[in-house]
């Protein structure tokens, strides 16, 4: 099975190896203590990850530090941020594209807001 599914010894690039330890990460952890804020941002034509995996990285820097994970979805973009409408249109071409500008607003303007002085 592996043979098949790792044709070459390599999946998307990276070996068996490289999975089983993704596999056995545990980043909960690791979320739970990075002791800063966080945007966990999911392009909606993302057929990488999905939505939820990024609101649970809010919802486990939010567990320890309250108003510090935010979760949000960008418009038409895709895992690497690139402009397209769909998660078939982002699959069909990639890993091209065109780097989809609001991204940048959306992380503009959540520096603005975290860095903003608390009364």
């Amino acid at each position: 099975m592996v043979d098949s599914t790792f044709p070459g010894g390599l999946f998307n690039a990276k070996t068996s190896d490289f999975w089983s330890q993704l596999e056995n990460t545990n980043f909960a952890s690791y979320w739970s203590r990075c002791n800063t804020h966080v945007l966990a941002a999911h392009g909606a034509s993302d057929f990488v990850s999905y939505q939820v995996d990024h609101q649970l990285v809010a919802d486990v820097v939010n567990s320890v530090h309250p108003g510090w994970g935010k979760a949000v979805v960008v418009p038409s973009t895709d895992h690497l941020f690139s402009n397209w409408p769909t998660e078939a249109e982002s699959l069909k071409h990639w890993p091209t594209g065109t780097f989809h500008p609001a991204f940048i607003t959306i992380m503009r303007d959540w520096m603005s807001e975290v860095m903003k002085p608390k009364d």
